[in-house]
């Protein structure tokens, strides 16, 4: 697997993907009118995020939206960390620069420094930073990118910073108050070294919410409403609310909805996130799995444990499980999502 997270904030369930979130997301701020994240001075927005064990990787590429609301006062504060050995040490930091750059910290005490061009970011404009970076203690790497613009580099030296695990956990945040200035932040992802779709820049990454608008191929659960015609509409909010949901006691019942399409016509599909918001209203041990389904065949994930109280659920999707193929925009837009009730 290589892209292992994409967050678009827009849908309600951002704090079930990451293990920490302080958050401020402000409606009509992101880059395509939805949500973005507030980085400001009194430190109101947090984004921490862990992958699975099983993705911990030496590289990591990380990219998001970028928009400075606030110049920064000093060049001490970090809005960009990247942790390994249990999120225990720092490997990486980025600091936005009182002259509009970017300076990454590295290596043995995080004790050097690669630094992009002055004036790289201005007050009002939205701009896409990316950072590719590879631990090792003599061959280590990072490359930087800028709205798809190589920007900065270096290569054959100490990345690491102590440790011996790989990447394990990212955190976004406004570190020093004012001295780091205010920030909005949007389009979030990460993908790794591994895999054999995204392993490098993903380029100017823009994440789109799609909700369901119809009925799929399966209508199994009972609604809120009290029974099963039109399920979808109780799964159709956002954010998402347990006043309607879709239920059932039988294992093996399904519900899929159609979705909206997306808004673009030509472009790369990097992943695909699968989100839930469900729980279990019995003893014992309840499941669900959510499945895709297109060209007539269904491809379900992992289980997910529920518990009594509603939360956020989430397969991210590298590839098109059907196909095992690259995401096409016909796939997306053709595709049912739907959940399964498992035992």
């Amino acid at each position: 697997m290589s892209t292992l997270l994409l967050e678009g904030l827009d849908d309600g369930l951002a704090a079930y993907r990451a293990y920490d979130l302080k958050t401020f997301v402000s409606a009509g701020n992101g880059r395509t009118g939805g949500y973005g994240g507030y980085l400001e001075t009194n430190n109101t927005f947090r984004y921490y995020w862990q992958p699975k064990a099983a993705d911990i990787h030496n590289t990591f590429i990380v990219g998001m939206a970028v928009k400075c609301q606030l110049m920064p006062s000093g060049n001490t504060g970090y809005i960009l960390r990247l942790l390994s050995d249990g999120i225990t040490i720092e490997q990486l930091q980025i600091l936005p620069q009182v002259n509009g750059s970017f300076a990454i910290k590295y290596g043995n005490g995080l004790g050097s420094t690669l630094t992009t061009p002055a004036g790289l970011f201005v007050v009002g404009t939205y701009h896409y930073l990316e950072v590719k970076v590879t631990l090792d203690d003599i061959a280590g790497s990072i490359y930087v990118q800028y709205d798809g613009i190589p920007i900065a580099s270096v290569t054959g030296v100490d990345t690491r910073n102590g440790g011996v695990g790989g990447f394990d956990g990212m955190k976004i945040q406004n570190t020093h108050f004012g001295n780091m200035g205010n920030w909005y932040i949007d389009d979030i992802y990460v993908a790794n070294g591994a895999g054999a779709f995204h392993n490098t820049f993903l380029g100017d990454t823009r994440i789109y919410l799609l909700l369901p608008n119809g009925n799929g191929n399966y209508s199994q659960l009972v609604g809120s409403d009290g029974d099963q015609v039109d399920n979808y509409l109780q799964a159709d909010e956002n954010p998402p609310s347990s006043a309607d949901y879709n239920q059932s006691a039988v294992t093996g019942a399904k519900d899929s909805y159609s979705m909206d399409d997306l808004s673009v016509t030509v472009g790369t599909v990097s992943g695909v996130t699968l989100s839930a918001y469900a729980a279990k209203s019995d003893a014992g041990t309840k499941q669900t799995r959510l499945f895709v389904r297109h060209t007539a065949a269904d491809a379900p994930g992992s289980d997910h444990p529920l518990t009594v109280d509603y939360a956020g659920y989430n397969d991210v999707l590298d590839a098109d499980p059907i196909t095992a193929a690259e995401w096409t925009i016909t796939n997306v837009n053709s595709a049912e999502f739907g959940f399964e009730v498992r035992t």
